[in-house]
């Protein structure tokens, strides 16, 4: 009889070892450690509303694992499942939550999505953020000028690089550094050596602010960043050095200057929805009762709401085959996707909340045209409803990833832009990362868009209060967890900030002052997360979260690898159970030490550093 818990081995996820589709058919396995306990288990369904089990028949495996295997038909695009396992004198269910006496709900089964192709290139990618004001000056003869044009009371203001920005206060975003396409384009041969192969860049087109997500017109680079040519150009450069680019899509509104809008009356030839009731874009924007008041984003009157009742609306932005959206996708710009400004709020207004057939719309649309295209939201709170296969590829992964990870790490709870000190135990991050990804498809999982900062929230750096230890833990999660990495410029020297103005400062070229330590970290783990089938497209098991340690394996065949963080202030001795991965035997060599670790019984013992990280590989 063995002394391994049967019930803490149950694995399966949505690779091809364990989910198989062929002729309307799904095929799926789930493992469990030998035992002689289970009597039955059966694949529950929901076909037409009505559950419907279905038995699995066992195979004997000649190691660690037994094989219950069953096929369902499919005969919708989705569905959901779960497992229904008797033993003796008990019964559980198994789903993404784990097991449970309990019923769970629908929404944590195991899910299938017939049609979904994912963009095979974003599971292969490490993106880089660019804020395209701050990161390089290529161009000095297209910088703002002082005084320039003035904008809500403001007046442009031109700084030098490496000067501190204003907070809005004082500048109203109206102080500019310079970068451009040109500098992007300089500083590929670094991003190249760093090991990125995706950009997303923040708001490119026509604005009178630095940070440009008051739009002006969607379809023209400013001319400050550059032109559409050399856009064109910066696009055909970084496809051939085999890196990807998105652009941000600010289609929850526009600015106040934007041709549709004109409430200043920047173009004569139009009136714009402001001045003019009988404006054919009047329809784009809700206007209210009293003179020309109008639904502005979080009532920031500088950006009036775009309402997706209308449907010239939609077309201009998504439908048509000349909308936005389309437009960058297609020859000459062929970008490669999009990151959609506050996805969490585009088509919900009040008593209209169309945004499930807004973004069905807009994914055919966007598909159709480039079929590899990435399609990706801003969403802030729970985003899983847009991330069942049928609209959003992913979103940033804040609640799923981001959020959980700063709380454990720094046992702080950002609440109205100050900081609170809380309780968060390795069990809390635990459950709560698990919390989110057992909403998703497993396929969708690998598209979420993971960040540690980003031009909206402190410097990761900052926030760990520049403590290496802790800084190099985040980045273990962020290169080892399910999903795409992205780093924020200038992380990767160590930049530093905690307010809005001090996140967004011009990108520091001075070698003499990077931090040489995290840069070498960076590019370690950005050479493993590309070399990895595992950590690019593997499935997850947590195997331990208890006194503050966290341990999780990444799956993908026969190959496992285990990762381990000790946030303690000291020193750990454990005995890793990776027998739960069904691993009882051999040496694993840990990554950034070289040491070996033999497993002996299905544990593995290792001493951990205080805020100490290891990521365990099968030594070949």
């Amino acid at each position: 009889m063995s002394n391994f818990d049967w019930k803490k081995t149950l694995y399966t996820d949505g690779t091809e070892k364990f989910l198989k589709y062929s002729g309307n058919k799904l095929y799926i396995t789930l493992i469990v450690h030998k035992n002689e306990d289970i009597e039955e288990i059966y694949i529950r369904t929901f076909p037409d509303g009505e559950q419907k089990l279905t038995e699995m028949k066992r195979t004997v495996g000649e190691g660690f694992f037994d094989y219950y295997r069953g096929k369902v038909d499919v005969k919708c695009d989705f569905i959901n499942y779960r497992f229904l396992i008797f033993a003796q004198n008990d019964m559980f269910w198994f789903s993404e939550k784990g097991l449970s006496r309990n019923t769970p709900p629908d929404c944590v089964d195991f899910k299938f999505i017939r049609n979904f192709k994912a963009p095979a290139w974003v599971t292969e990618s490490v993106f880089y953020q660019i804020f395209p004001d701050r990161f390089c000056d290529g161009d000095p003869s297209t910088n703002v000028k002082n005084g320039e044009y003035t904008y809500c009371g403001k007046s442009t203001k031109s700084c030098s690089w490496g000067e501190t920005p204003k907070d809005y206060l004082q500048g109203g975003h109206l102080d500019f550094f310079g970068g451009d396409l040109a500098g992007i384009k300089k500083k590929i041969p670094y991003l190249k050596k760093l090991g990125i192969n995706a950009l997303y860049l923040n708001p490119l087109f026509l604005s009178p602010s630095n940070h440009k997500y008051d739009t002006q017109d969607y379809k023209l680079i400013d001319p400050h960043i550059g032109t559409n040519e050399e856009f064109t150009e910066l696009v055909s450069i970084l496809h051939k050095n085999d890196i990807k680019i998105i652009l941000d899509g600010v289609f929850n509104h526009t600015g106040i200057s934007h041709y549709w809008f004109n409430k200043s009356g920047f173009y004569p030839d139009n009136d714009g929805a402001y001045n003019n009731p009988s404006s054919p874009y009047r329809e784009y924007f809700t206007f209210y009762d009293k003179k020309n008041d109008y639904h502005a984003w979080l009532g920031v009157k500088t950006l009036p709401k775009l309402n997706y009742k209308s449907d010239r609306l939609r077309q201009e932005i998504y439908k048509s085959p000349s909308s936005i959206m389309n437009f960058w996708m297609n020859p000459p710009y062929n970008i490669d996707g999009w990151r959609l400004d506050v996805a969490n709020m585009i088509g919900r207004q009040d008593d209209f909340q169309g945004f499930k057939e807004i973004y069905r719309e807009m994914r055919k649309s966007c598909k159709d045209t480039k079929e590899d295209s990435y399609i990706m939201g801003e969403h802030f709170f729970d985003p899983s409803e847009l991330l069942q296969g049928d609209m959003l590829d992913g979103t940033m992964n804040y609640q799923g990833f981001l959020f959980p990870v700063l709380k454990w790490l720094t046992k702080k709870e950002r609440f109205k832009k100050d900081f609170r000190d809380i309780h968060f135990t390795s069990k809390d991050l635990s459950q709560n990362l698990q919390d989110f990804y057992s909403l998703l498809p497993f396929d969708v999982r690998l598209l979420m868009f993971n960040l540690l900062d980003c031009h909206d929230l402190p410097r990761f750096y900052s926030l760990v209060g520049e403590s290496f230890h802790h800084f190099k833990m985040g980045l273990v999660l962020l290169f080892t967890w399910p999903g795409v990495p992205c780093i924020y410029y200038g992380d990767e020297t160590g930049m530093k900030g905690i307010k809005e103005y001090e996140v967004r400062k011009s990108m520091e070229w001075d070698e003499t002052l990077w931090n040489n330590d995290i840069m070498d970290l960076y590019k370690k783990l950005i050479k493993l997360r590309k070399s990895s089938s595992i950590l690019k497209k593997g499935g997850l098991k947590i195997i331990y979260d208890e006194d503050e340690i966290f341990s999780y394996a990444r799956l993908l065949g026969d190959k496992v690898i285990f990762i381990v963080l000790n946030n303690n202030s000291e020193k750990k001795s454990i005995k890793l159970p990776v027998w739960q991965a069904g691993e009882t035997e051999g040496e694993y060599k840990e990554f950034f030490s070289g040491e070996n670790y033999k497993i002996e019984k299905g544990f593995l013992k290792q001493n951990i550093q205080s805020y100490g990280s290891a990521v365990l590989l099968r030594d070949a």
